[in-house]
């Protein structure tokens, strides 16, 4: 479900900041915080949010033909594997 309060959502949710930021490459486990149109906000442990842009999704399992109805529900666990961090891509 897309929540039209998603920056809100995420500002919220990320209030103390770790910033224990993990390394390109590295595989991550987040919980959905909020969905918004282009992507999944993540909570991977690290003090500030993850985003799991649509495009970067398996489409084996996310097929764009049935969006949004496969997109997920706030709490659910996604596994990610780090591309980029702070604008420093693979």
């Amino acid at each position: 479900m897309i929540h039209q309060n998603w920056g809100k959502l995420v500002c919220e949710h990320f209030t103390n900041k770790n910033l224990e930021l993990p390394n390109i490459g590295d595989f991550v486990n987040g919980e959905v915080v909020a969905c918004a149109p282009f992507g999944i906000w993540l909570d991977i442990h690290c003090g500030v949010p993850a985003l799991l842009e649509i495009i970067q999704l398996d489409i084996q399992n996310f097929k764009p033909e049935d969006y949004p109805e496969w997109m997920p529900k706030i709490g659910e666990k996604f596994d990610a594997v780090v591309v980029v961090v702070k604008n420093k891509e693979i």
